[in-house]
């Protein structure tokens, strides 16, 4: 494991220890026993428990804080999603570039149009390639699948999906 992948591990432990995400981690465990998930399902799920749990504010933080919870979930129960490349950090992958994709776009909301998607995708698109070249040579090896549930999950947070997504 790389020096990157162990900080993202402590800030997810962190994140794990708030009882409100607690409460929509434990939630996702349990929720995901069934075979076949896909990570749309997964993704309106977190939605409506971090709504529960956070309150029916902010569409956007919502968003984000789905993403986060989800990611969580992913690390410390690692799991598959059918419609990501194999591997059991795919989920990791995905909801950790969902939430920074989304945090990103709420924060470039000045910009006209879908360009705060696009450049938000971009950069966090940019950053999983650099993780992955940083991985290469310091870490495990280069991911193409990776890579590719980083790219789904970036877009995923611009993508309706019901619950408390607005």
């Amino acid at each position: 494991m790389s020096a990157i992948n162990d900080r993202i591990e402590a800030r997810l432990r962190v994140v794990g220890r708030d009882e409100r995400y607690r409460s929509v981690v434990d939630a996702l465990a349990s929720s995901r026993e069934v075979s076949g998930l896909r990570s749309v399902d997964l993704v309106r799920e977190s939605l409506r428990l971090s709504c529960q749990a956070f309150g029916f504010g902010d569409v956007g933080r919502n968003r984000e804080r789905a993403y986060l919870a989800a990611a969580v979930a992913a690390s410390e129960h690692p799991y598959y999603l059918v419609d990501l490349p194999s591997g059991s950090d795919k989920a990791k992958h995905f909801f950790l570039s969902g939430y920074l994709s989304a945090w990103l776009g709420g924060r470039l909301s000045f910009l006209p149009g879908r360009l705060e998607e696009r450049v938000a995708v971009a950069l966090v698109v940019g950053l999983g390639w650099f993780k992955e070249v940083f991985d290469c040579f310091f870490g495990s090896a280069y991911s193409r699948e990776d890579l590719q549930a980083n790219v789904r999950g970036a877009w995923s947070p611009f993508q309706r999906v019901g619950g408390c997504d607005g």
